[in-house]
């Protein structure tokens, strides 16, 4: 067949109702564009997340000192392992797996400029620091061998000290800070990394750097070491550069390879793969549902050529009487829906690059993800357009192939197809209502595969919305449920330093937290809801039989049990009681519980530990809280709690405790609380509430009413592009009405000339277009109800198998998803039944009787 012959035809098929063309045109150049949309914006958010995590280096490795917890020839369980120099230059020796490698020593010092102070995080390094850790220099210079070798005081500073301690100052170059009452010359600048995601300790913006040299012979002991960064050859993985420093350190160290403690060890790359899988399932999820918005689009073209096969079938008897095969016929039908196809897809394909280029002017701010447009986006979308063309023709081509010439030669208007007459009715009805129900169901009926079709448009709409919805509340939720992990509304107060002078106090006092400072933000509260002290014994040996082990111990009150979020697993947490009486028990977390003890299965209540040599009970033991993505000090499930008076008895001496825990009455109210907190505790310490030094306060609610916006309009976003894919399938729904109108027009003339009023045959198809919205309605709101349901069974099964896949998460039913839903089906019923009606009450009776 004829090109020019294709595309006559499938014109003359666009042409026969410019109206049903156009918005099944529509539906096409919408679904292309929903999968660039939202495929780009998947992609986008990924590009965005990876920089980010890359801005600290790509596949680094970093160790860190740690604790032994096993006793290895005569060494003892407990001892700390701390990095030296010496190790640096045996790993270089026998790692052949390493191709560089950064030693650092990190510590928080306050940092002075003229009339400003605050505090930062100073590392000693060396220049490699430069390219492995991706520093980019905005002014001057960066830390030279030369400033190594000589031990010069020369500082290299983030670009938050230039904002923070320089605000009106253009070039720093020249100037000079002091560093915990040293002075340094500032020798350059950095470029700031404000979308910075991955970090040890600090963000590189909030950092000083000088020559590591420097740093040891002021602050260190000329040897030891808090960090080290190391990057594998090329043809090696960081796993291998793990196992051979473990194992080196090991050696020199005295402590058992196995020991995973001992030496801690983080491979960046185990959190790149995780979140390369969460980009996965999510790019999956967004392209399913936007290739199901095109087949929707190509729904539309399906029921235009099942409509051109219709009204063609005496064509087509004539064709197939002089000779034609079922292949030529077939192959016309499928060129012509192609063709159509391919016309939409291209529009869309323009507008969908219009439209991500010109989103990517816009002004935004640098935290919301870019659509992006890519040569992998664009082959996606052809290969989809295509796909999309041959599906939406292959049934109505084969149904054009499989007629009998005799029975299509036959064929008059009225049947629904050659040799097929309209279905009896299900019921006959004295009522109005009943008799326009039953009609609706009649048309149903009588073409069974559009109908279908043409409700899918319809449910998959319904589905789409509450999935897409669902899928930002899961996103909001996934964040919530992992922050919380360590608290869902807790706030993390700790002393700090004066900074400003305040009456006869000199600067830099000391803040020290005491119960007193408790009692008083319990006393009148307008915004705390509770505090509860909390004293850090840091690593006491922790020793069951011939098992013994460094474990972080914290002593803690009964409250602690909710605002941790703790769960109870066996046994009993520590109570009142314990509390007063300064007892000796002990709550294990629930890697403890398997480490001293071999199992988490097994009943510990009863049983009795040595911690650094004082008997304590066993309580009860914790459910695991699995991979965090919020810590402190040490994950949850490797803590050990004991009352907090019996901390202070046995480990400290003092009245004083490690940090206050603060819950809020309203979670999303942390900056009125966090005001209240320093105004409540700089009347007892005297000082500055503004002093933000003096207190150190910390909470995962700093960036909650950040996420809730980018969740909002997540939503926002997401729900609108199935809201508009919903009235896709209602233009599904109206094309088919059309039709109807059309191949019913001479029935509609003799109802008219017979007495029946126009609102008689408004209401008549206008409650077929209904019936057909809300059948496809109910039946989506099952799958996508069902589907959220699903993938989150599934979701949770592949997290508790598979620790790599904790980054997962699905999308969540809500009511208020259903109630808008069932809003939007409405709406879509009328904007589907509306058109048709009122054209079919507008035909002319002399002109309808007279349709052939």
């Amino acid at each position: 067949m004829l090109f020019s012959e294709i595309v006559r035809q499938a014109s003359a098929d666009l042409k026969a109702n410019r109206l049903r063309s156009t918005l099944t045109l529509f539906g096409i150049i919408w679904g292309i564009v929903a999968i660039m949309i939202l495929l780009g914006w998947g992609f986008g958010f990924r590009d965005m997340m990876l920089e980010g995590m890359k801005k600290i280096g790509e596949d680094l490795v970093v160790f860190m000192p740690g604790h032994t917890s096993i006793g290895v020839g005569g060494y003892k369980a407990g001892r700390p392992v701390v990095p030296e120099m010496k190790d640096i230059e045996a790993i270089k020796l026998q790692c052949p797996s390493v191709a560089e490698i950064n030693p650092q020593i990190s510590r928080w010092f306050f940092i002075k400029a003229e009339t400003e102070s605050r505090q930062y995080n100073m590392r000693g390094v060396l220049p490699v620091v430069k390219t492995m850790n991706n520093w980019q220099v905005a002014e001057g210079r960066f830390i030279t061998e030369d400033d190594v070798k000589n031990r010069r005081r020369f500082v290299f500073v983030g670009n938050n000290i230039k904002e923070q301690l320089f605000a009106d100052e253009s070039d720093l170059v020249g100037k000079k800070i002091r560093i915990n009452g040293i002075s340094f010359l500032i020798v350059g600048v950095g470029v700031d990394k404000k979308l910075q995601s991955s970090t040890i300790n600090s963000r590189h913006d909030d950092q000083v750097l000088v020559p590591l040299s420097t740093a040891l012979q002021l602050w260190g002991d000329g040897k030891s070491l808090d960090l080290v960064f190391a990057i594998p050859k090329e043809g090696y993985l960081s796993g291998q550069v793990a196992t051979e420093i473990r194992s080196v350190m090991a050696e020199r160290h005295h402590f058992d390879p196995e020991d995973t403690e001992a030496l801690v060890i983080f491979e960046f790359a185990f959190f790149e793969k995780m979140f390369n899988l969460l980009a996965l399932g999510l790019n999956i999820l967004l392209g399913l549902i936007g290739i199901v918005t095109l087949f929707i689009g190509g729904v539309g073209v399906m029921n235009i050529m099942f409509v051109s096969v219709q009204e063609r079938t005496r064509e087509i008897g004539i064709l197939k009487s002089v000779g034609a095969r079922k292949r030529d016929i077939r192959l016309q039908f499928l060129a012509e829906s192609l063709f159509i196809t391919l016309l939409g897809g291209l529009t869309g394909f323009l507008l969908g690059s219009a439209l991500l280029g010109a989103i990517n002017l816009l002004p935004l701010p640098p935290y919301i993800p870019l659509p992006q447009n890519s040569i992998e986006l664009s082959l996606i979308v052809v290969f989809v357009m295509i796909l999309t063309g041959v599906i939406s023709g292959y049934i109505p081509a084969k149904n054009a192939a499989e007629m009998e010439p005799a029975k299509a030669l036959q064929y008059e208007r009225g049947e629904t197809a050659a040799g097929k007459k309209i279905p009896k009715p299900l019921w006959v009805s004295r009522t109005l209502t009943g008799e326009l129900i039953g009609q609706a169901f009649l048309e149903i009926r009588s073409s069974k595969s559009r109908s279908f079709l043409t409700m899918f448009g319809i449910f998959w709409g319904i589905a789409a919305v509450i999935m897409l919805i669902g899928f930002g509340t899961g996103f909001q939720g996934f964040f919530e449920r992992e922050f919380g992990k360590m608290g869902e509304k807790t706030i993390f107060v700790r002393g700090g330093r004066v900074k400003s002078e305040r009456s006869t106090y000199r600067e830099a006092r000391r803040v020290r937290l005491s119960e007193k400072d408790i009692k008083a933000l319990k006393t009148f509260p307008a915004e705390v809801e509770d505090a509860i002290p909390e004293y850090d014994c840091r690593f006491p040996v922790v020793k069951y039989g011939s098992e013994s082990r460094a474990v972080h111990t914290l002593g803690v009150v009964p409250e602690t049990l909710k605002m941790r979020n703790f769960l109870v697993a066996m046994g009993r947490f520590i109570n009142q009681g314990d509390v007063e009486e300064s007892g000796r028990v002990c709550f294990l977390g629930a890697n403890i519980h398997e480490r001293l003890f071999g199992s988490r299965t097994r009943d510990v209540t009863g049983e009795f530990v040595n911690i650094n040599g004082i008997r304590y009970l066993v309580i009860g033991a914790a459910q695991p809280k699995g991979l965090q993505m919020s810590i402190s000090t040490s994950y949850d499930d490797d803590k050990l709690l004991i009352p907090f008076t019996a901390a202070l008895k046995d480990f400290s001496g003092e009245k004083y405790v490690s940090r206050i825990l603060v819950s809020p009455v309203h979670k999303d109210r942390y900056p009125e609380t966090e005001l209240e907190i320093r105004k409540t505790l700089s009347r007892l310490h005297r000082f500055d509430p503004e002093d933000e030094d003096a207190l150190n306060v910390f909470s995962m609610l700093e960036g909650m009413d950040f996420l809730g916006y980018i969740v909002l309009g997540l939503q926002i976003f997401l729900g609108g592009v199935g809201v508009i894919t919903l009235m896709i399938g209602a233009v599904g729904v109206m094309n088919i009405m059309l039709f109807v109108v059309t191949q019913r027009t001479r029935e509609i003339g003799i109802r008219r000339a017979v007495g029946a009023l126009k609102r008689h045959v408004f209401q008549q198809l206008f409650t077929e277009a209904l019936a057909i919205t809300f059948i496809g309605g109910l039946i989506g709101l099952g799958i996508g109800w069902g589907l959220n349901a699903g993938l989150s069974v599934l979701v949770e099964i592949l997290r508790s198998q598979n620790t790599q896949l904790m980054m997962l998460f699905s999308p969540e039913n809500s009511l208020f998803a259903s109630i808008i839903t069932v809003f939007f089906m409405i709406t879509a019923g009328f904007i589907a039944g509306l058109t048709p009606a009122l054209r079919a009450m507008r035909l002319n009776i002399v002109d309808s009787l007279r349709y052939e």
